[in-house]
């Protein structure tokens, strides 16, 4: 939990005014997070239900953020890219397969809205090589899903603290884009070091009502 306590923070001031609009669907069991990775029912492989209490700083962040972000990993809840891009042991061959898909866009990942690059990055350093196939898609690596906009990849790898990540992100933006994620990233660190003005807020949660 206290992952999670140390990552929403910078996340929450982007969340909080999508609450009540879900970005992902409730898995049919009432179950949440990656609690049905790894089962029946097409699962997208042998995760973690919880925070991960080995590993490093940034696994942690990543096991707290997927736990709140992604709701269901059910194979059918996804495209067929944001499949193989979120699938556990990390398939690049099963990514260039679906990216030569007529039907494929590589801006779309799943039903919740969360574009394959952000389902790529939720994975960590195991999926870098992911990472660069999109990458090399042209993939939109500035924006956040339409419903919350702010959520942006670089934003998840600041959360995250995945450095080598949010480099291979830098290293694809041109020079308006670096701008604007400077101020961005100024704005974000503003917002986290700020205090609160209500002690009892509360914590957004996408896709689940209270």
């Amino acid at each position: 939990a206290g992952a999670l306590a140390s990552t929403l923070p910078l996340l929450s001031p982007h969340l909080a005014s999508s609450s009540s609009t879900p970005l992902a669907d409730e898995p049919a069991d009432g179950g949440g997070g990656e609690g049905g990775e790894g089962g029946e029912g097409g699962g997208l492989g042998a995760g973690a239900g919880g925070v991960a209490e080995g590993g490093s700083e940034s696994e942690r962040r990543l096991a707290a953020l997927r736990q709140e972000l992604v709701l269901s990993t059910e194979a059918s809840h996804f495209t067929p890219l944001g499949a193989a891009v979120y699938r556990v042991p990390a398939d690049p061959s099963g990514v260039l397969a679906a990216l030569r898909l007529p039907s494929t866009r590589v801006g779309e990942g799943s039903q919740c809205g969360w574009p394959p690059l952000h389902l790529a990055l939720l994975r960590g350093e195991s999926h870098l090589p992911v990472v660069q196939l999109l990458l090399a898609s042209r993939c939109d690596v500035v924006s956040g899903p339409p419903r919350v906009r702010h959520v942006t990849p670089l934003l998840l790898c600041a959360a995250a603290q995945a450095e080598t990540a949010a480099s291979m992100l830098l290293g694809c933006m041109q020079p308006p884009q670096l701008v604007a994620a400077s101020c961005a990233r100024s704005q974000e660190r503003d917002a986290a070091c700020s205090p609160r003005r209500t002690s009892a807020a509360p914590r957004p949660h996408l896709g689940r009502t209270s």
